[in-house]
């Protein structure tokens, strides 16, 4: 990737998430809160995609790992928001043990980052040929 592609898609990103909260602007109550969420939770995952891609080291990869991790956290807690009581408690437990799942996963591959490939510079498996005589 190149500078100005670089640059280019940043751009990109930036109008995506004026253009997002423009939308939730119009909302209200709780699908406001909902909807500015989805918009900052896209552009997080947008920026961390951009930056593993401008730099494809499994480190990047396993970072954007983390970071999608965070944000379906935080969308999950505020979509439990809506709901009240017990329901809401079981809604957060459920969100934060998936999250922390997700989230543990992602830094172990972090930590084991230098033993394996990245998966954008992964070469095919070739077989070796035999020589066949008839």
């Amino acid at each position: 990737m190149t500078r100005a592609e670089y640059q280019t898609e940043k751009n990109k990103i930036s109008a995506d998430y004026k253009a997002a909260k423009t939308i939730c602007a119009a909302s209200k109550d709780h699908g406001k809160d909902v909807c500015m969420s989805q918009a900052h939770s896209d552009e997080k995952k947008a920026k961390a995609q951009q930056e593993d891609r401008l730099k494809p080291t499994l480190k990047s990869h396993d970072q954007t790992e983390v970071v999608k991790a965070e944000t379906n956290y935080a969308m999950a807690k505020v979509r439990c928001n809506e709901s009240t009581g017990k329901d809401k408690d079981n809604c957060l437990q459920a969100a934060q043990a998936t999250g922390k799942t997700a989230k543990n996963q992602a830094k172990t591959d972090l930590k084991t980052a230098e033993k394996k490939p990245h998966p954008s510079t992964k070469k095919p498996n070739r077989q070796k040929r035999k020589n066949v005589t008839p």
